[in-house]
């Protein structure tokens, strides 16, 4: 259902809402994201859909005046442990766990600043560290930040990453990426 409901938003964004109609939607789906409801997970799916289209503005505007970095370092933390707990992993092609990939990356590549010391560290250890909780979970987390790196080496927190977190990468952390 998430992989059709993906698909015929694409579709339909091109024909996009109107910039208060997609207000509203960011809004609900980031309330709904920070409820951890069910329908978590197709809120993902359908902000990144949405931002897809102004990516830069609505961006700025969602990290900035919605908290979406402190938001997706949370979600993620939560989805690591509940995946853990549960002993299942979710396709690592769902839209879902893709969305969140690229917001994370987006945020990464855009919206740096709004990712502070503290957050960088979760997010490090999110990522890559023990708290990605499987190598396919790291292997993802290098895959975002190699991205980030390759497309900005003036990246505070990709900069950050590299000096000040990876010495301190535990060994049994370590994975091809």
């Amino acid at each position: 259902i998430q992989m059709f409901a993906s698909t015929r938003l694409r579709e339909l964004i091109v024909h996009g809402p109107e910039a208060q109609v997609r207000n509203n939607i960011y809004v609900s789906c980031i309330e709904d994201i920070s409820s951890r409801t069910r329908t978590a997970a197709g809120s993902i799916c359908a902000l990144f859909g949405l931002l897809r289209q102004n990516l830069a503005t609505d961006l700025h505007v969602l990290t900035t005046n919605h908290g979406l970095t402190r938001l997706m370092i949370e979600e993620l933390e939560f989805t690591n442990i509940a995946e853990q707990s549960t002993s299942t992993s979710s396709s690592t092609n769902s839209p879902a766990r893709q969305a969140r990939r690229e917001l994370l990356l987006a945020i990464i590549n855009y919206e740096p600043s709004t990712i502070t010391s503290e957050l960088g560290t979760r997010l490090w250890h999110l990522l890559v560290g023990r708290e990605a909780r499987s190598s396919q979970n790291r292997e993802t987390g290098w895959q975002i930040l190699n991205s980030a790196a390759k497309r900005s080496s003036s990246n505070i927190f990709v900069a950050t990453c590299f000096k000040e977190h990876l010495p301190m990468l535990d060994p049994e952390c370590y994975t091809v990426g």
